[in-house]
């Protein structure tokens, strides 16, 4: 274990530390700024989805009022 010990009083170990602790931050940021965009793209498929909607709807007044003229 002194072994062990002496390892990780070495600058080599500091300078790894740090280098990882970078890497985990680096990833969390990354992870934080693709949930942001899935969340931005999940919102715009949504009012994309309603102006289908509303379309559908608008289509379905023509369909109806084109129908009533012919009779």
């Amino acid at each position: 274990m002194n072994e062990d010990l002496n390892w990780l009083l070495t600058d080599e170990f500091v300078s790894f530390s740090n280098k990882i602790k970078e890497i985990v931050e680096l990833k969390k940021a990354k992870k934080a700024e693709l949930k942001s965009f899935y969340e931005k793209t999940q919102n715009e498929l949504k009012k994309l989805e309603e102006e289908a909607t509303i379309a559908q709807e608008e289509f379905e007044t023509f369909k109806s009022s084109s129908h009533k003229k012919e009779d």
